[in-house]
């Protein structure tokens, strides 16, 4: 929306404005730095309500199927045996 920069150039007139038309309550004998740094807050609060996806379920592998027991079993001896499946 607007940058620090930006907001630092404008009088404290133009800084009420902006701030209330976000909906933050300022008064005219607010300091200038405090008006900006509320309407930076407002503006990173909006813009992270607005991000607030719900990251999409990562897949699993589909595991091997195995048609004996010994194919379950770990490296060994009957490994060789399971390898005949």
């Amino acid at each position: 929306m607007y940058t620090k920069e930006e907001l630092e150039s404008m009088d404290n007139a133009q800084l009420v404005g902006i701030a209330n038309s976000l909906g933050v309550k300022v008064s005219q004998n607010d300091e200038k730095e405090s008006v900006i740094y509320a309407i930076l807050d407002k503006a990173a609060e909006d813009s992270a309500a607005n991000n607030t996806e719900t990251p999409k379920r990562k897949r699993r592998a589909k595991r091997e199927r195995f048609s004996c027991i010994f194919c379950r079993l770990p490296q060994g001896r009957l490994w060789e045996a399971a390898e005949r499946c």
